[in-house]
């Protein structure tokens, strides 16, 4: 029942946070759509190859705000994310107005997760202990690959949509993640990823080491 009653817990400080993250444009018109299953497109090939390619990068980081909806349940929370690659990644999340805060690490196939009521709980999916802890789908280990704009190499790529040379839409185990918005060096800075009645909108504020 201890558990059951952090998670409600922990639920009302997602709700109780204002939604800091506006409206985002529809991402821009696709002018190549790849569907891996369907079509041995030559450039579609090229260029998921390319991606494929690109995602097996080292250690990176990032910070922005992400808001989760579930439903008719909706939270905002403060995102900062460290990654290591096959060594694993450490997740802060924060809801801004409660300041209640969560340390999710995934190391050799376990995961941790810290700041609930009880002391840390671990398991063999980050995402699970999440959904467990909070109430909404927040799906982190795709989201280590969809952040930086390349599909996920554990899961099947259903289809992929460019507007020129950039990336715009993926859909991927249920989800599509759009992409809305690109810095100047062409990472994403704006993500919606959706499924069903699940949806994740990202802003990234900045690319670099987790802040501590």
């Amino acid at each position: 029942m201890k558990w059951h009653r952090f998670a409600l817990v922990a639920a009302a400080a997602l709700l109780a946070s204002c939604n800091t993250i506006p409206t985002a444009p529809a991402p821009a018109t696709a002018t190549l759509v790849c569907e891996p299953l369907l079509s041995k497109n030559a450039e579609c090939v090229r260029r998921i190859d390319a991606l494929s390619a690109s995602a097996q990068a080292g250690s990176w980081g990032m910070g922005g705000r992400a808001a989760i909806t579930h439903g008719k349940q909706s939270g905002s929370l403060g995102v900062e994310w460290e990654d290591a690659g096959s060594a694993g990644f450490l997740v802060v999340l924060t809801a801004p107005i409660t300041r209640q805060g969560w340390r999710l690490q995934e190391q050799n196939g376990r995961a941790t997760l810290e700041g609930m009521a009880g002391g840390p709980r671990t398991g063999a999916a980050g995402a699970a202990l999440l959904r467990e802890a909070t109430g909404f789908e927040i799906p982190v280990q795709s989201l280590r690959h969809w952040m930086r704009g390349y599909p996920d190499p554990s899961q099947r790529l259903d289809k992929a949509a460019f507007a020129g040379e950039s990336l715009v839409t993926l859909e991927q185990g249920g989800w599509q993640i759009d992409y809305l918005a690109r810095d100047v060096q062409g990472r994403p800075t704006r993500i919606d990823a959706a499924r069903g009645d699940d949806r994740v909108r990202l802003v990234i504020d900045r690319w670099g080491p987790l802040e501590q």
